[in-house]
């Protein structure tokens, strides 16, 4: 998944596009324990109402839930993922990074590649 990456994540000091895709489709878990461990913000699960995973991200000190495309209010993250969640009610979970770590591994098979999720941690803190 993410260690496989065939293109660049940032350029020129901003998240590309790919970035975004990459981060919003399957590895948000990886990206959420880097913010993490770079913030000690606690980690949030965006689940499905009958306990299935969507997303990964942090609070903030504020209150705000941040990925790869910033700083989200519970309300404008719950109205992004309820076609997911098939109309039900979107849940806010604080995890573990224990457990963010491995429903990564069960999703992508392969553990999170922390070199490349450190590194563009940064960038996304420096978007805020």
């Amino acid at each position: 998944m993410i260690s496989n990456l065939p293109w660049q994540l940032v350029s020129d000091g901003a998240i590309t596009a790919e970035a975004v895709d990459v981060f919003t489709r399957g590895a948000c878990a990886g990206l959420a324990v880097a913010l993490h461990d770079a913030t000690g913000w606690p980690l949030v699960e965006v689940g499905h109402c009958d306990g299935l995973p969507i997303h990964f991200m942090v609070r903030d000190l504020s209150g705000r839930l941040i990925d790869i495309e910033g700083a989200h209010t519970d309300e404008d993250v719950a109205d992004e993922y309820e076609f997911v969640a098939d109309g039900g009610a979107v849940t806010f979970t604080e995890m573990s990074r224990d457990a963010v770590l491995a429903s990564y591994r069960e999703d992508s098979g392969e553990p999170v590649p922390m070199s490349v999720v450190h590194a563009i941690a940064p960038v996304v803190l420096g978007a805020l």
